[in-house]
C-alpha cells in the first residue's frame, strides 16, 4: 500500500512514514519543558496515595476517570489534604498542562488540565506533559498525542492482556513529529476551530435533551395537560394488563455452529443505540431451536433487564432476536407505541432505583408488569408522543452535525499532522 506523500516532491522518508523536508522526527522525551521541574512525571506509587489519604475538600485528585480522549471529565471529584499534595510535589498538575492516561481505554489518551482550581494531585495512572514552548506548540503535541499515528505506537508498546498499560521509560521512547513551530502554531489554530465547533455542538445536544426531559416530566406525569385534553381523565393502571411481554435467550457459547449465522441477534449493549437498525452479532437457525433466543419483529419496544444498561429503552427497526437480558413489551390497542415508549425511557431508570436496592441491577418481568402506566385517550397519547418525537428528532439531526464535524476532524488530523497538506504560516 501506498503510503501518504510517498513520492511527492519536497518529502523524505523516515521511520514515521513520508514526512516534509523541513519537518524532523524526535522521540517524545524532547518534548518537555527543561526549564519547569517534573514537565514530564507520572503519578504516584499507588501505595503513596490511599484511600485513607481522601478528604472531603483540599487539593483535587484527578483519576483516570478524568482522562477523557481529548476531553477533560469533570464527573468525578475526589479530594486530599493540602500537606499530602505538598508530601507528593512531583507529582502536583497545573491548569494547562497536559495530562495522559497511562491506561486504556484507550492508553496514552491525553486533555487539558482545567481552571477549576489553582493545582491538582495526579493519581498513580497519570502523566504530566508540559511541552518546551521553545519548540513545540501545547495545543499541537496535544492533538498529536489523540492522533491515530501516536496512538497506536503507543498501544503496541504497551503490556497487559485484559488492561493496555504504558511505561514512563516506554512513552518517553515515542518517535514524534516535528515540524517548525509557526507551522505547529497554525496547525493548532486550524484543528482548534474544529475542538471549538464541536464542544459548542455538545452542548448545544446537553441543552436539547435537557429540554426534552423537562418536557417528559411535565407531560408523562400529568403536570401539564395540553390543550383540548384538560377535562379528561388521567387513570394510572398496572402496565402488564396491557401489555404482552417476554425475554429471549442465549445459544450455548460452546457450539460454534450456532454462531455466525443470517439471524440477528440483539444484546442489552446494542439498546444504547435507542434505534436499533444493525447488529454486530449473528445466530443459526440450530443455535436459534436450540435455545431460548426469540423473534421480535420490526417497531418493537425493547427493555434492557439486566447490569449497567438496566432500564435502557430501544425499537428494533429490524425483525431480529433477542436473548435473555432483553424485555420485548407489545402493547394492546389502547396504548399508542411510541407514547409507552417515551414513557419508559422516562420511567424505568427510576424504577430501577425503585425496585433495586443495591448490589448489581436486575430487573424482570414481574417487576416492568406492576409498573404504573397512566391510561389517557389514544388522541392525547399521540399528541404527546408528537411533541417528545420532534425533540428526538432535533437532538438527532444535531448528533449527526456532531458526527460531521468529527469526521472533518478526523480527516484535518490526517492532512495536518502527516503534512499531507501544508499550511501558510508566518515566520
Amino acid at each position: 500500500m501506498k503510503q501518504i506523500n510517498q513520492d511527492k516532491k519536497g518529502y523524505k522518508k523516515t521511520k514515521l512514514g513520508w514526512i516534509p523536508e523541513e519537518w524532523e522526527v524526535v522521540l517524545f522525551e524532547e518534548v518537555p519543558n527543561p526549564k519547569i521541574k517534573w514537565s514530564l512525571t507520572g503519578g504516584p506509587f499507588g501505595s503513596n496515595l490511599k484511600k485513607d489519604d481522601y478528604t472531603e475538600k483540599g487539593i483535587r485528585i484527578i483519576q483516570l476517570q478524568n482522562i477523557g480522549d481529548g476531553k477533560f471529565l469533570n464527573k468525578y471529584k475526589i479530594f486530599t489534604s493540602e500537606e499530602k499534595a505538598d508530601e507528593l510535589i512531583s507529582c502536583n498538575i497545573y491548569p494547562s498542562d497536559i495530562i495522559m492516561s497511562k491506561m486504556g481505554d484507550p492508553v496514552a489518551r491525553a486533555c487539558f488540565i482545567p481552571n477549576y482550581e489553582d493545582r491538582y494531585l495526579m493519581a498513580s495512572d497519570g502523566i504530566r506533559v508540559v511541552p518546551d514552548p521553545e519548540k513545540f506548540d501545547a495545543f499541537f503535541i496535544f492533538s498529536f498525542i489523540n492522533y491515530s499515528l501516536f496512538r497506536n505506537i503507543a498501544i503496541r508498546r504497551s503490556t497487559g492482556s485484559t488492561r493496555r498499560r504504558i511505561g514512563l521509560g516506554d512513552l518517553r521512547k515515542i518517535p514524534f513529529l516535528k515540524p517548525p513551530l509557526p507551522e505547529q502554531k497554525k496547525i493548532a489554530q486550524i484543528l482548534s476551530t474544529w475542538d471549538v465547533a464541536i464542544e459548542k455542538t455538545e452542548k448545544l445536544i446537553a441543552l436539547q435533551q435537557q429540554r426534552k426531559k423537562g418536557l417528559m416530566q411535565q407531560l408523562l406525569t400529568g403536570k401539564k395537560r395540553l390543550k383540548g385534553f384538560e377535562q379528561s381523565k388521567w387513570k394510572e393502571v398496572k402496565l402488564g394488563d396491557f401489555c404482552k411481554m417476554y425475554s429471549g435467550g442465549t445459544p450455548s457459547r460452546r457450539e460454534p455452529s450456532y454462531y455466525n449465522g443470517s439471524i440477528s441477534w440483539i444484546k442489552s449493549g446494542d439498546l444504547n443505540k435507542k434505534n436499533i437498525v444493525e447488529v454486530n452479532e449473528f445466530i443459526t437457525e440450530e443455535g436459534l431451536r436450540n435455545s431460548s433466543a426469540k423473534y421480535v419483529e420490526s417497531d418493537t419496544i425493547l427493555l434492557a433487564l439486566y447490569g449497567a444498561t438496566a432500564g435502557v429503552v430501544a425499537v428494533t427497526s429490524i425483525k431480529a432476536t433477542i436473548n435473555q437480558a432483553i424485555l420485548a413489551i407489545i402493547p394492546n390497542n389502547e396504548i399508542e407505541k411510541r407514547f409507552l415508549y417515551h414513557f419508559l425511557d422516562f420511567r424505568m431508570p427510576k424504577e430501577v432505583v425503585r425496585l433495586v436496592q443495591g448490589g448489581q441491577p436486575n430487573l424482570n418481568g414481574g417487576m416492568v408488569k406492576k409498573v404504573n402506566f397512566p391510561l389517557i385517550s389514544l388522541e392525547e397519547q399521540t399528541a404527546i408522543a408528537q411533541i417528545l418525537d420532534q425533540a428526538d428528532q432535533e437532538i438527532g439531526k444535531t448528533q449527526d452535525y456532531l458526527a460531521q464535524l468529527k469526521a472533518q476532524k478526523k480527516g484535518l488530523m490526517q492532512q495536518l499532522l502527516t503534512g499531507a497538506t501544508r499550511v501558510k504560516f508566518n515566520i
